[in-house]
């Protein structure tokens, strides 16, 4: 995923761990909507618990991406009127690099 400068997204294998209970707790959200459409109730308590159901899957899969920020993407050769540039893709592996640490 790029940005409108050209920057992109990384998953960094920090956040292995955190993309399993992210995939975990969405799984859990599944079967309990699943759950309340089987089982109709027209409360409005019933409604409103739907509903909090969808923003809190909606927000989940928000989370799963916003750990990975945009990075500029550096190329071996560029200068004012030459060079190339090249997008990653995704599975391409990459080197960061952390500046003042």
């Amino acid at each position: 995923y790029t940005d409108e400068y050209g920057r992109v997204k990384v998953r960094m294998n920090i956040y292995a761990n955190q993309e399993k209970r992210d995939n975990a707790l969405l799984e859990r959200i599944q079967k309990d909507k699943h759950y309340l459409q089987d089982n109709p109730n027209t409360t409005n308590e019933s409604n409103s618990t739907n509903q909090t159901r969808t923003n809190q899957e909606n927000n989940t899969y928000k989370m799963r991406y916003s750990y990975t920020s945009f990075l500029r993407v550096a190329s071996p050769i560029a200068s004012n009127s030459s060079g190339f540039y090249h997008t990653p893709r995704i599975g391409d592996e990459v080197i960061i690099s952390f500046l003042d640490n």
